[in-house]
């Protein structure tokens, strides 16, 4: 949820950075949040189909190799196409955790976990944009704006690491039908 939010203070310098014009600037936020408003569905009913533990590991994994490629792009067309990919990635991991919520525990435990979901969601709009304005303030190894995507990749490779450690059965797996 950060990644949608994370972008916006960064705009400015990626503008100046990559010579981008208003109307790319504006496709790098509407391209994830289209590809993910689109595609939220598919991404639910992929976890219906495949399990909700394995769709959401698979998407979490596009997600970090698109966070990358955002992150390392050297022109504002190849952002856009990067941040449609990333939202496309984020819409197969939300549906799995809230398909989670619906699918384990009894009707206190799941509205608990939606509350916290939300509230999750609402902290991520402004974490988001504290953290990218702190991220493209310090400026890293004059790396602008490039580390608010960057920041997911050793996040995501370390969920690869710990995913490696754990059982391959599918606890989601009985929830497939559900």
């Amino acid at each position: 949820m950060v990644d949608f939010f994370i972008v916006n203070v960064a705009l400015p310098t990626m503008a100046r950075d990559l010579h981008a014009s208003t109307a790319l600037l504006e496709l790098v936020v509407a391209g994830y949040a289209t590809a993910y408003a689109v595609l939220l569905v598919v991404g639910g009913r992929l976890g219906d189909a495949r399990g909700r533990r394995r769709t959401f590991l698979t998407g979490m994994t596009a997600f970090t190799i698109t966070s990358l490629l955002c992150g390392l792009a050297p022109t504002a067309t190849t952002l856009v196409v990067a941040r449609v990919l990333q939202g496309a990635s984020a819409a197969l991991m939300v549906p799995q955790t809230l398909s989670t919520i619906q699918a384990t525990g009894d009707a206190d435990s799941r509205a608990r976990a939606l509350g916290w979901f939300g509230a999750t969601g609402g902290l991520a709009a402004v974490t988001g944009q504290v953290l990218g304005g702190l991220l493209v303030a310090a400026n890293l190894d004059g790396t602008g704006w490039r580390p608010i995507f960057l920041v997911n990749v050793p996040i995501g490779c370390r969920r690869s690491v710990v995913r490696r450690s754990q059982p391959s059965g599918d606890a989601c797996a009985a929830g497939r039908s559900a």
